[in-house]
């Protein structure tokens, strides 16, 4: 763009500069290529083409490229289309299997999956989140047993810890669902996987928990202490006093009351904590 507004004896010096850096080495030739107009570089002999040839080349390859960036993109959203098509297919065929858990359905499942994993070049690990998510919705199914060992053993944990992961975002509002947790205790259960290795991604950690037990035990421990206590120095008028009511003795009905209280809480507790889910879903499962 310079060059079109200056002087010819101007543009025939800076042409001559141009060439005189590119000779001495000072400047590489690619860098003027690659900043410069056509019509300089054919002026000052650096192409071999001429400035419009050039670019009609150019408008050539941004079309081809442009082309086949679009061709990607339809790519792209067919191969998301047919993931999605292979991944209800899948989950069809685990249901279909699992209502038929004959030793001849098993073994045909097992061949079919690994022939989708391999002709179609499918994510095993999307594959073994499939067969996670179909065993969580049916925990009875015999079948699931045998395709879990098909996977390797440190992809259960933390696909495991995904699912779990999930439900710890703030924005997500609904509790682990039970299933979850019955899948997570039977694969261990199973020594599919290792009790650690899933420990490692619930809330809360051990010292927090830990932390909110003391506390809360403290609570209930001073709030028990209070039942039947008698302020001796009180009179009749102070008892009288709402500012006084916590001198007076606590019947058996506010004692009840406490209780049901603290029993909606660790209700609370345990529906947060996933260390405490994941200790139900051993009971379910029957592994003390």
């Amino acid at each position: 763009m310079l060059q079109l507004t200056m002087p010819g004896e101007y543009c025939a010096r800076l042409i001559k500069l141009a060439k005189w850096l590119v000779e001495s080495a000072l400047v590489p030739l690619r860098l003027f290529q690659e900043r410069c107009e056509e019509e300089f570089l054919w002026e000052a002999e650096m192409i071999k083409i001429k400035a419009q040839d050039l670019k009609g080349k150019e408008v050539r390859v941004n079309t081809r490229f442009f082309i086949s960036k679009q061709n990607s993109t339809f790519f792209e959203k067919r191969v998301r289309a047919m993931q999605s098509w292979y991944d209800l297919y899948l989950a069809t065929l685990l249901c279909q299997c699992s209502e038929d858990s004959t030793q001849n359905s098993s073994t045909a499942t097992i061949g079919i999956i690994k022939s989708l994993i391999g002709h179609f070049d499918l994510d095993p690990n999307r594959v073994f989140d499939i067969v996670l998510e179909c065993f969580e919705l049916q925990p009875n199914s015999t079948v699931f047993l045998q395709l879990v060992p098909l996977f390797p053993k440190s992809h259960a944990s933390q696909i495991l810890g995904f699912k779990f992961q999930y439900y710890q975002r703030l924005e997500v509002n609904s509790p682990v669902p039970f299933g979850l947790y019955n899948l997570a205790a039977l694969l261990v259960k199973k020594e599919f996987i290792d009790l650690d290795s899933i420990c490692a991604h619930l809330l809360p950690k051990d010292d927090e928990a830990f932390e909110h037990y003391n506390a809360f035990s403290a609570k209930r421990l001073e709030e028990a202490n209070k039942i039947g206590k008698i302020n001796l120095a009180a009179t009749g008028k102070d008892l009288m006093e709402d500012e006084k009511q916590g001198d007076v003795t606590i019947d058996l009905y506010a004692a009840l009351d406490m209780e049901t209280e603290a029993v909606a809480e660790r209700s609370l507790e345990l529906a947060n904590s996933q260390t405490l889910g994941l200790l139900t879903g051993f009971l379910s499962v029957d592994d003390w």
